[in-house]
Parts: structure tokens; sequence; C-alpha cells
């Protein structure tokens, strides 16, 4: 695509890089620490799509599903659509005027908390698995490592994409979604020439990584978005769990499988991380961070939401059982929970390193750092969805109302009532640590699944708690206003 200049700053133009035209400084000058000296006018980017078969609206744009059958490679569905078939295969897209190492460092800089930009508090260099954001940061590595197309086209179209939510003008909202089209046809290329039966290599990964973050700028649904993502998980099943226990793909599988997780959350559907091989097998040579041993604790709750789903077509008398069996399960998963609080390093007494100071009206809590936030809203949101199931199952099944009690002494109703809503309560006091700007895209991508449950709590407590749903909603209006308007199509109603 090419570049019709109308807004650029002198510091950008002389250095060839793509400008956003933020005022009162623009965001390539802001994030690499230079002075912009402003601009005459506004920028349009005149787009050249791939060679795909005409203009098409973003609604009709290719998918990012990756169908996974047998031993069959992921497809695109490319061939499904009017005009887009084996042309697509060959287009090679035009990326973006700015140089590709411009692009990568606004793709770290806008996705990775500041915090974690540099070496660690010791002076050495944090973990893999406890860097927020780290799959990010090795995009420069990959792609020096080859002239791979998909991969320059889909850091491309993500750096745009993100442009594009601080910037929404209708030139470059269309520029993105043609970018990311164009990145499409390129990993759509890349797939078909891709050994079959083994796993994916790494610039491909990275790919599909950027080009699922970048469609959450796109104007997509919730239930697309979670389709493209669980072809990606059924990609990864295409290696053995050992295959992500070191390396770049340690790294993409830890910064993959807390989306994945979550979206088993979502969607009240099992997912393939809860097997025990999948959560031992990749951290064998590298440690487990306690956030992903939160998960793998977390894990089987999507399983157990399934199972609680389907009793409606079951006989009563065994589904009271399967309810029961359920209930005894949540309750374990409590235990664990606590049993991670306990033993974690990380983790302080009584609420995880943070204190509260006062915003206004509203109280906040204030974290040492943005993994002990992540911990303490997840930890929350996972004992709160707990609890909250079980009051939802001893209502539906007063028969195992009896044996909960003897289960655990906190299981009388209004007990796990006021429980879940001082859970949900400091889940929505952490929003304004998680989602300041020195946070980035990490930051508010971290408060989905916690959010949401907050949000489902308030809005099951009806009138009780119609002040803490207006207030959870209110953190939905700033999101949209921070430029990301993908977070409320994550508290859609309905069921995906």
């Amino acid at each position: 695509m090419k570049v019709k200049r109308k807004t650029i700053c002198q510091t950008c133009r002389k250095g060839k890089i793509g400008c956003d035209g933020k005022q009162p400084a623009c965001t390539q000058c802001v994030f690499r620490g230079l002075s912009c000296p402003g601009y005459p006018s506004d920028w349009t980017f005149v787009p050249q799509g791939c060679t795909v078969g005409g203009h098409r609206s973003g609604r009709e744009r290719p998918s990012l599903t990756a169908a996974v059958k047998g031993n069959h490679r992921p497809r695109l569905d490319l061939q499904e659509r009017p005009g887009l078939g084996e042309a697509a295969s060959s287009a090679v897209p035009r990326p973006l005027t700015a140089p590709l190492d411009d692009l990568m460092m606004f793709v770290v800089r806008s996705f990775v908390p500041d915090a974690n930009l540099g070496p660690g508090r010791g002076g050495g260099i944090v973990p893999p698995t406890r860097v927020c954001g780290s799959w990010v940061e090795v995009l420069p590595a990959l792609a020096s490592s080859g002239n791979n197309i998909a991969l320059s086209s889909a850091i491309n179209a993500f750096a745009l994409a993100m442009m594009s939510g601080a910037t929404p003008s209708t030139s470059m909202v269309s520029s993105a979604g043609e970018t990311y089209t164009q990145a499409l046809c390129a990993l759509h290329s890349e797939l078909r020439s891709a050994p079959k039966s083994k796993a994916l290599p790494s610039q491909i990964i990275a790919s599909i990584m950027c080009l699922l973050f970048a469609e959450l700028f796109q104007p997509t649904s919730l239930g697309s978005w979670m389709a493209h993502l669980r072809g990606f998980g059924e990609s990864m099943q295409l290696a053995k769990p050992k295959f992500f226990a070191s390396g770049i793909p340690h790294r993409f599988f830890a910064g993959a499988r807390p989306i994945l997780i979550v979206l088993g959350f979502i969607t009240r559907r099992t997912t393939f991380l809860a097997a025990e091989e999948w959560k031992h097998d990749p951290f064998v040579e590298t440690p487990a961070s306690p956030m992903q041993k939160l998960m793998s604790d977390a894990s089987v709750i999507p399983t157990i939401l399934e199972t609680l789903d389907g009793l409606a077509t079951r006989p009563r008398e065994l589904a009271v059982v399967a309810a029961g069996n359920c209930v005894r399960q949540l309750v374990d998963v409590v235990g664990s929970l606590g049993r991670w609080k306990a033993t974690s390093p990380t983790t302080r007494a009584p609420l995880f390193g943070c204190t509260a100071i006062s915003k206004g009206d509203v109280p906040c809590l204030w974290f040492p750092s943005i993994t002990d936030a992540n911990e303490a809203t997840h930890f929350w949101a996972f004992n709160a969805l707990c609890l909250a199931t079980i009051s939802q199952v001893a209502v539906s099944y007063p028969e195992v109302g009896v044996e909960l009690q003897s289960l655990a002494a906190w299981t009388t109703e209004d007990r796990i009532f006021q429980e879940t809503i001082k859970l949900s309560k400091r889940i929505c006091h952490s929003m304004d640590y998680q989602m300041q700007a020195e946070m980035r895209l990490y930051g508010v991508s971290s408060i989905l699944l916690p959010l949401r449950v907050a949000y489902d709590v308030f809005s099951a407590g009806g009138a009780r708690t119609a002040k803490e749903l207006a207030f959870c909603r209110s953190i939905l209006t700033r999101t949209v206003a921070m430029g990301h308007q993908f977070v409320p199509m994550f508290f859609d109603a309905s069921r995906r």
C-alpha cells in the first residue's frame, strides 16, 4: 500500500516513519522519546489491496479461522469467499512504507508495559514466562531470521491496527482493514507451503498471534474472533506439549496459554490446556511462573461449566448426581486456589501487596507491579466464578444443598453472595492500575476475564448490585475512550 501524506511531523518525515498525526505529539515520536515538531495537515492512507478481486469491505474480508481436521494443515477460509481463491495464495502484499524495524518497535512499545521494557530489578533479563507480552519481544529476532512475507505483513497489520484504534479516522480504519486482508493472503500462502502434520514454524505462529490481536481493532464480532482463536489452539495441538518447553516456542506458548484458557471461560467449553501433559510438559525446562500455575489450577473450571450447561437435557435423578459432583469439583478448585496463594512467592498477604488509595469517591487498589495486579484480579475472578456457580447450582438443585453445607463452612447462600460481591468489587477497584497508559495494550487485554466475571456477578445481583453494575459499565466506557473499542464485545450478555 502507499501512503499519501497530508499530515506528518517533520521528525517522522526525515526518518521515513509512518506518523499517526496525533496531537500534541504523534505516537511514533512519543514512543521513541523524540521531540515532535507538529504537522501541516492530516494524513491519509491510500490502500493498494492484494490482488484478490477488487475492493472488499471490512465485514467481507477473509477469515483467520484455522480448521484442523485429522492431520491436515490449518486452512484459511479464503476459498469460501467470492474472488478469494488460488490468486490469493500467491498475492504478495506491499507493506507500509515505514521500515519494518520501526513498526516492530511500535508494536513492542504499544503492547508491553513500560516497566517490562529493559532489564529486571536485579540487573538481569526478566525470565521469559514472567515478562508481560514476551511473545511480542521475540518478533525482531524472528523477523531478522529470514525474509518472511507473512510475518512482516502481520507485524504491519498489527501496527496499523493499533494506530487505527488510537486515531480512528475513516481512512485509517479502512487502511487497517486492507492491510489486515493483505496479511491474511500472505499467511494463507505460508500455510499452504508449510510441512503437513508438523508443528507450525515460529514465524507462522507469530503471524497468527499478531493477526489475532490486530483483528480486535477491526469491525469483528466476539464469535468470529473466538472461532479464530479456537483454530489457533487446534494448530498448536499439531505439536507435542514438549515442543513448547524452551526457546521461542515456549515464549509463544506462555503468551498464548492465558488467552486460550480465557477462551474456555468465555465459551464455557473444555480446553485442551487442562490436560496434565499440557500443564506440565511445556514447563519442564523453564519453570512455570506463579501466574501460569494459577492458570493451571483454574483450567478445569471451563470443563465443570460445560458439564453444568448440559444437565438440563438429563433425567432429574442423573442431573442431581452430576450437579453434586460438579459442586465438589468447584469446592476442590477453591481449595487449590487457596493453596496457590499460600505458597506463591509473589503473593503478599492479604491483598497481593496492593495499597488502597482514593480517587474521588471511588477506592482504588494500587499494586507493586502489573504481574501482581494480574495475579490478584485473576485469583479473585476464579474464586468469584466458582462461588457464584456453586450458589446457582444450589438454587437449581436444592437436593445438593444439604451435601454442600458439609463441604465447606462458607456455603450458605448469603455468605457466598457477600463473598462474590467483595471479590468483584476488588476486581473493579483494580482497573485504574491496570488501565494506566504505561500498561499499554497488555494491561487492557489482561482485564477482560476478571472484569467480565465481576460484570456477570453484578448483573445477577439485580437491584442489590445496581450501583456496582453501573460502575462496571463506566469502566467499559473508559476503555472505549482510550481507543480499545474491542473491550465491550467481551461483555455481550448472550452466550457464544
